[in-house]
């Protein structure tokens, strides 16, 4: 949920071949204030190469706190 100041970001030290596109777009369960819902990032692929695509659960604000999630997959671009 949005209104929480939570969101997932690229990590700084993710290494896949691929690139952010855009904002990520929410789309909320149901339209209650506050309700949760399904956050879509889009990327775009690189050079052919792989790495690992790390994202973080934060406040991007709140760098003193660690990530409240993290995701984490290998990314093959060929």
């Amino acid at each position: 949920n949005p209104t929480t100041g939570y969101t997932w970001e690229v990590a700084a030290d993710s290494s896949a071949p691929v690139a952010l596109q855009g904002e990520p777009a929410f789309k909320p369960d149901s339209s209650a204030v506050g309700s949760g819902g399904q956050l879509t990032l889009t990327f775009k692929a690189g050079e052919a190469g792989q790495g690992l695509l790390k994202l973080l659960y934060h406040q991007p604000w709140d760098q003193s706190a660690p990530p409240a999630d993290t995701f984490e997959m290998n990314v093959t671009v060929q």
